[in-house]
């Protein structure tokens, strides 16, 4: 196995521990590099890739985090990571919370029914545990142009 394989395989071994914790559920904008899903962020105005490990190239930002800045001219595929789903027939958006639950919110009014709260001027917000048997959502994946690409206006 060559080291370019190698750290490919760490990276990857690296990237899925970091996405499966009980509680977690990934979110927000990530990238392809090398074959590898990282999350992006930003640091110094700069686009960057981020690890919880450290990893060949990445610099170390605070403990269980590294990150690479991103050249101007790299390509890679990017997308953000969203989930979507129902609950008791309601249409949701899901966030990862703790102990196990995740928070489901929608505008559907029916959800004051359903034991969701009122948290802004038309959303309803609920804390409901992943094994509940009414909850159903999934992963949604959407392509998104690379965000250090972008030009200014």
């Amino acid at each position: 196995m060559t080291a370019k394989k190698r750290r490919v395989a760490q990276a990857r071994t690296e990237a899925e521990s970091d996405t499966k914790s009980a509680d977690s559920l990934r979110q927000g904008q990530f990238a392809v590099c090398d074959g590898v899903e990282y999350r992006l962020g930003t640091r110094g105005g700069s686009w960057t890739l981020l690890a919880t490990k450290p990893l060949p190239g990445f610099t170390k930002l605070r403990s269980g985090v590294f990150f690479r800045k991103i050249a101007a001219d790299e390509q890679m595929e990017c997308f953000r990571i969203s989930h979507r789903g129902t609950y008791r027939g309601i249409d949701v958006s899901i966030y990862g919370s703790d102990r196990g639950r995740v928070m489901a919110v929608t505008n559907d009014i029916r959800a004051s029914g359903d034991g969701f709260e009122l948290f802004d001027r038309d959303q309803w917000m609920k804390l409901i545990d992943r094994e509940d048997g009414d909850l159903r959502f999934q992963e949604v994946r959407t392509s998104i142009p690379m965000p250090w690409r972008k030009k200014s206006a």
